[in-house]
């Protein structure tokens, strides 16, 4: 890319003429105990007709009423340029970094002004000065690295209770790399015409908004239309349109807890399609030009070595990289009939998700890397490469002698994909789909640690909506419109997952020692597998629906043994692990002791979610049957305390939770808590009862508390040995003759009795 338009700080120094309309409405004089916006003025406008000129303007006004300091350090941040669409801006933030800002990361982003000034009732104000950086994101393109550049500032000197008026403008260039871009090679210059096709506007904030005008002018010659739920004002001007929402007060409502805002809230579909001549086809027979639509260039572009892979396939004489692919495919397909194509599709595909390593290829879209693909040493070597993804499958495909679809997806969590809204594409994930008698074997390839099995989707997939490609659109010359289908979806019943420990508890030295044994299935398995396997998962899903379990056991002692794995629907997947309990009896005073137990719990259930002020519905991920058991084994008889205060029972029209805590025997102890969920969907009215439902899934409040141990008996002393009786006196001689006769009739009769 040519040239980083975007890192001129020096505007925010300039002089601004904030004009003489009054600064100060008087219904803002109300005051409330919370940081709302009072008002906001976003402006959008294309500006100029040829692509190599068009850009894109957006103006915004905000005025900021702060309630205490805490807001004024979370939104006293400006990210420039702003998300319009934060659900699809931030779709690769991890799970761990759902708080981190949000960028729609355009590329060459120009900086006009920035200024801010503390408004008073009385009419006066002053200015605010910014603090100003300028970080920079590294994008993966569709063949290179970019770098896109993010203004962040910083009000100064603000205090609670200010009401701040912020304004700021910038431009987003379309396509600055025009005169290297007309070429069959300018799809490899990334600028923002590849990330401007198909966008959405949102008019809700995380705070709430008291009044919001949106405006949007564009040109008959930019192509731009637009689809909308809201009303709006439409006014024409010769080829010139503006279209004019404006909403009242909406609530702060974007960043609630598993929300889809895509699904219930208001926003605007646009889609922008110029005279842009990369667009531009011609009719094989007529000659005429025409402009395809968008996506289908960016299908073809992503999709071009189709036609010749399958070329490559029916090669009578091939080279070394295909001799070496022909045994891989041969040696592992081998024993399957030769007209059973779905079959041996599937089991190359499964063997890939097994054993092969993938790489992300960094070092390539640096250009840093820039050795070819080489698939034959790829499958030689057992590794898949991110750039081979597509050639690979198109390859086996055809070397297996079926044809196949492409199915381009999107997240349900982010929005619905239709004609109406599809995304660039450009980075839009994908299946290969074959036919299968009357059905269809879908199939990912690899991307990760572990890979999915044949016809193993993640809930975020199922039964969405995906943009079908297949051979004959990528050669046709008339465009079709777009074809969708819906993927399919999971029995019901099969996501269900068993978390059992075993605790051997020392109540006099503190240390336990567990045994933990997993049963996964359906969506569990999915999710959750390839963290008893490798210890990595997929980064945007909830941590908890991997091994939870090891926050309970002790980092380094032991290690998952893999029991069984099974590639078939509803993949189940078992492992045990030995290792010492991450966690010990605590002493709370002379008559108390506590373990905690909340980490063998292992419920996916989201943090942060409050009842209070919710304006969204609550969205489980699937329903499920999630079973969390905990057998406790002490040295000795132990009276529990607090058995009753542990059990608890919840329930909303989509979930139940039950918790019990029993004990038949002094020395025994058994916990179980089971989480169902019968529907995706909580309605805010439920969100009260949801509330504590989630807290006790979270089990934080699982702590068993139990008397000390009685001391133990004082040390018993040793019995001496026994002496020998000591010998009886010697007779005493008497002087007297008849004492003397007596004693020896006495000595005669003992002699007597022992003869006897």
């Amino acid at each position: 890319m040519t040239g980083l338009l975007g890192q001129d700080t020096r505007v925010i120094h300039k002089n601004y003429d904030w004009g003489k309309d009054d600064a100060w409405n008087p219904i803002w004089s109300t005051a409330v105990d919370r940081t709302e916006i009072l008002d906001d003025e976003l402006s959008i406008r294309l500006k100029n007709t040829k692509p190599q000129f068009l850009a894109l303007f957006f103006e915004r006004k905000q005025v900021i009423r702060f309630a205490n300091q805490e807001d004024i350090l979370a939104f006293g941040r400006f990210t420039l340029p702003e998300s319009l669409d934060p659900p699809y801006d931030g779709r690769e933030i991890p799970w761990a970094e759902k708080g981190a800002p949000v960028r729609p990361l355009w590329f060459n982003v120009r900086l006009d002004h920035f200024v801010a000034r503390i408004i008073r009732p009385d009419g006066t104000w002053g200015e605010v000065g910014a603090f100003i950086q300028v970080d920079q994101n590294m994008v993966r393109t569709f063949q290179t690295m970019e770098r896109a550049w993010t203004y962040v500032l910083d009000l100064q000197a603000i205090a609670p209770g200010d009401v701040v008026e912020v304004r700021w403008k910038y431009m987003v260039p379309y396509d600055v790399n025009a005169n290297h871009t007309r070429g069959w090679r300018g799809f490899q210059w990334m600028d923002n015409w590849a990330r401007s096709t198909s966008w959405r506007i949102f008019f809700h904030d995380e705070l709430p908004i008291l009044h919001q005008q949106v405006s949007l002018r564009y040109h008959v010659k930019h192509g731009l239309s637009f689809r909308t739920s809201t009303f709006y004002a439409l006014k024409e001007d010769g080829d010139v349109t503006t279209v004019t929402w404006e909403n009242h007060d909406l609530p702060g409502c974007m960043n609630e807890v598993n929300a889809r805002p895509g699904a219930d809230l208001p926003h605007v579909d646009v889609t922008l399609a110029p005279e842009d001549l990369r667009y531009w086809r011609r009719d094989r027979v007529s000659g005429l030009p025409f402009q395809q639509p968008y996506w289908l260039y960016v299908l073809r572009r992503r999709e071009e070595r189709a036609i010749w892979w399958q070329r490559v396939g029916m090669k009578n004489l091939p080279d070394r990289q295909n001799e070496l692919f022909n045994e891989f495919v041969e040696r592992t397909t081998i024993g399957i009939p030769e007209e059973a194509t779905a079959q041996k599709m599937e089991t190359l595909h499964n063997y890939i998700a097994e054993h092969f390593a993938y790489k992300n290829d960094s070092l390539w879209y640096q250009e840093v890397d820039l050795k070819l693909a080489r698939i034959g040493d790829q499958v030689s070597d057992e590794r898949i490469r991110e750039i081979s993804r597509y050639d690979l499958y198109s390859k086996m495909v055809h070397g297996v002698n079926a044809g196949y679809s492409t199915a381009y997806l999107m997240d349900e969590r982010i929005g619905i994909m239709d004609d109406g809204w599809m995304t660039p594409m450009w980075d839009s994930d994908f299946l290969i789909g074959v036919k299968d008698d009357q059905q269809v074997l879908w199939m990912h390839p690899k991307r990760g640690p572990v890979g999915l099995w044949a016809n193993e989707l993640p809930f975020y997939w199922q039964g969405t909506s995906a943009l079908l490609m297949t051979s004959e659109l990528l050669v046709a010359d008339i465009p079709s419109p777009p074809l969708f289908l819906e993927l399919p979806e999971a029995m019901p019943g099969m996501d269900v997952r068993v978390l059992e420990t075993d605790l051997q508890v020392a109540t006099g030295t503190g240390n336990s020692r567990a045994r933990s044994r997993v049963l996964l299935s359906g969506q569990f398995s999915t999710l959750g597998r390839s963290d008893y396997l490798l210890g990595a998962m997929d980064p945007q899903v909830d941590p908890r629906y991997g091994a939870v379990l090891d926050g309970a056991l002790l980092k380094g002692d032991g290690a998952w043994q893999m029991r069984s794995n099974a590639s078939v629907a509803p993949y189940r997947f078992q492992a045990m692990r030995d290792a010492a309990f991450n966690g010990s009896v605590l002493i709370e005073g002379n008559d108390v002791r506590s373990l905690d137990l909340s980490s063998c719990i292992g419920h996916a259930a989201p943090e942060g979610f409050l009842a209070t002020d919710r304006d969204l519905p609550f969205y489980w991920d699937f329903t499920q049957t999630d079973r969390s058991i905990i057998e406790l084994h002490f040295d000795h008889p132990v009276e529990f305390l607090n058995l009753s205060d542990l059990n608890a029972t919840f329930k909303t029209p989509s979930a139940d939770l039950v918790r019990t805590v029993t004990s038949d025997a002094p020395d025994h102890l058994r916990v179980e808590s089971l989480l169902q969920v019968h529907e995706l969907r909580e309605e805010v009215k439920d969100a009260a009862a949801l509330q504590p439902l989630i807290a006790a899934a979270l089990a934080k409040d699982l702590v068993l508390k139990f008397p000390p141990p009685p001391p133990p008996p004082p040390p018993r002393i040793a019995a001496q040995p026994c002496s020998p009786p000591p010998p009886p006196p010697p007779p005493r001689s008497c002087s007297h003759p008849r004492q003397r006769l007596l004693q020896i009739r006495d000595q005669q009769f003992r002699i007597l009795q022992t003869d006897v």
